[in-house]
């Protein structure tokens, strides 16, 4: 599939907002809600607030979580809070999020981008479970240094994401992992990249089992994240 600058396509679960009635503290795994009558288990519930003293990655506190149960208005996870939360935090509900294959094709671009973060070839938001397997991600533009070219898979609030046999070249970011759970991506292959696999915005969990450069700006790159791993890593001739 040939894509040209400026069009990308989104997944995404559909969204509503809800309110919560007690903080929560670090640790908790479960929250009350004002009211909780449309989440069911399974759900994805994303957690957010501006909190002016943090100052990696920008002043967004946030995390998502899969619905375990429901009690009444009480929504236990099946993960525990990471980062305190008081009542002014925003919270997301992602219902119903259906699970999303992508396998064995190459997404290449036309006229790449000239900003390192949008558009995106694909962007996943808001899913449980999505697959990727047998995928490259190409762009006609290499990436050299000062010079972006836009990014591969973006995603966004996503729990228990699997990626097998990835492949980017030329574009930023092959994976961006920012704000998911549970991610675990095994046999990452990139060349002429600025991050093959980036990490960020407080994503909890995230396995890279796997991952083979050659010219790229930063082979290993997590920030804002908990709990991140990289097993069997192999680096030529990075910058």
């Amino acid at each position: 599939v040939t894509r040209n600058q400026g069009v990308n396509w989104t997944v995404q679960a559909p969204s509503a907002s809800l309110t919560l009635s007690v903080g929560v503290s670090r640790g908790d795994q479960s929250v009350t809600l004002v009211s909780a009558s449309s989440v069911a288990t399974g759900d994805l519930i994303w957690l957010y607030e501006n909190v002016s003293t943090e100052t990696s990655f920008n002043t967004v506190r946030r995390q998502v979580f899969c619905v375990q149960s429901v009690s009444g208005s009480v929504v236990t996870f099946t993960s525990t809070i990471r980062m305190p939360f008081s009542t002014s935090a925003s919270v997301t509900h992602y219902s119903n999020p259906q699970p999303f294959t992508l396998r064995n094709g190459t997404i290449a671009y036309n006229n790449a981008p000239a900003d390192q973060f949008t558009p995106s070839l694909l962007r996943l938001q808001g899913l449980r479970g999505p697959r990727v397997d047998g995928v490259t991600v190409y762009s006609d533009q290499a990436w050299k240094s000062g010079g972006p070219d836009g990014m591969g898979i973006r995603m966004t609030f996503c729990e228990a994401a699997r990626y097998t046999s990835f492949h980017c070249e030329g574009v930023s970011y092959g994976i961006d992992v920012e704000t998911c759970s549970n991610t675990i991506i095994q046999g990452v292959t990139g060349t002429n990249v600025r991050h093959p696999v980036a990490v960020a915005g407080w994503s909890v969990g995230t396995q890279i089992q796997g991952l083979s450069t050659s010219q790229v700006w930063q082979t290993i790159e997590s920030h804002s994240a908990f709990d991140t791993s990289y097993a069997n890593v192999f680096a030529a001739r990075d910058e």
